[in-house]
This record gives C-alpha cells, structure tokens and sequence, in this order.
C-alpha cells in the first residue's frame, strides 16, 4: 500500500475539499475487479444510484478541474491507495473521460 505524503494530501485536500473524486475512486476500488470501460460504466451508474446527480455533476467538475491543473498523478497516487490494481494514467484517463462523458 502506498503511503501518501502528509503534505500532499493537505494541500489537495484544500483543492478539492469535497473529494468527490477520492470518494469514486474509494467505490471503485472496493466494488470493481478490474479496468474495463464496461466497470466504468457501471461504477458511474452505481455512484449516480447511490449519490444522485447533483453529486454526478459536482464528481464531473472535480474531474474537469483535476485534468485542467494537471493533478492526475495526485489522484493515480489516490487510486493505487485505494488498490485499484494495474491502473495507470492512461487508465485513470480513461475512467475520468467516462465520467465526463456519461450520460443520465
């Protein structure tokens, strides 16, 4: 398991204080087997069941804002935490564009 660096986590804790993205991939990594677009689609659909669409569309804005400051290696860092196995950061792009790109 990796251990994250205690300064790290404050300062995107401070970013994202929601950690709508940290919860998703807390789920996912609990509840999925593996990396297939299939598994994301059916975590998106779990979480959208379980949290409703406000949250959705709040998960969709973290995303969009992690891709847009660069942060996807903090959230890889997170995944692996949360022992999503074999993900990378083209997996973990391809899990953030399926949230983007959902549709409900």
């Amino acid at each position: 398991m990796i251990k994250m660096n205690n300064l790290d986590e404050k300062i995107y804790k401070e970013k994202y204080p929601e950690g709508y993205i940290q919860h998703y991939l807390a789920m996912f990594g609990a509840i999925q087997d593996n990396l297939l677009e299939s598994n994301f689609e059916s975590q998106n659909r779990m979480y959208l069941d379980n949290e409703g669409k406000e949250e959705f569309l709040e998960l969709r804005n973290e995303v969009a804002k992690a891709k847009q400051q660069k942060d996807l290696n903090w959230f890889l860092q997170l995944a692996k935490f949360f022992e999503i196995e074999n993900i990378n950061l083209e997996s973990l792009n391809k899990m953030f564009n399926s949230i983007e790109k959902f549709k409900f």
